[in-house]
């Protein structure tokens, strides 16, 4: 625990602008907006992170959970400019490019 107020607070206003005590809470305030940015933000944030939340499957009917577990069908690869290139499954060592993927179509 810190032996200073907080910034900002009615005791850190009534203090004496050489204290030495300001001067650290105003530090320690700049250093936590630098690591979590607006405090206020963070707290509320939290709050909504770790409060309790219904299950998934809350609202939607056994029809509607049973076609969300059906297995996708697969998908064609197509590779992005300015990403790394894709390793293609069941082909070990065979990578899809932007490059390649021109050449191929």
């Amino acid at each position: 625990m810190s032996n200073f107020p907080k910034y900002g607070t009615a005791a850190w206003t009534v203090m004496q602008p050489e204290d030495p005590r300001r001067l650290a809470a105003v530090l320690d305030a700049a250093e936590k907006w630098r690591l979590y940015g607006d405090e206020e933000e963070l707290f509320r944030w939290f709050r909504e992170a770790t409060a309790p939340h219904p299950p998934l499957w809350i609202g939607h009917s056994r029809a509607e959970l049973d076609a969300l577990a059906e297995p996708k069908p697969p998908h064609q690869l197509q590779a992005t400019a300015g990403w790394p290139p894709i390793a293609v499954p069941g082909q070990p060592g065979r990578y899809l490019s932007c490059e390649t993927w021109k050449e191929a179509a």
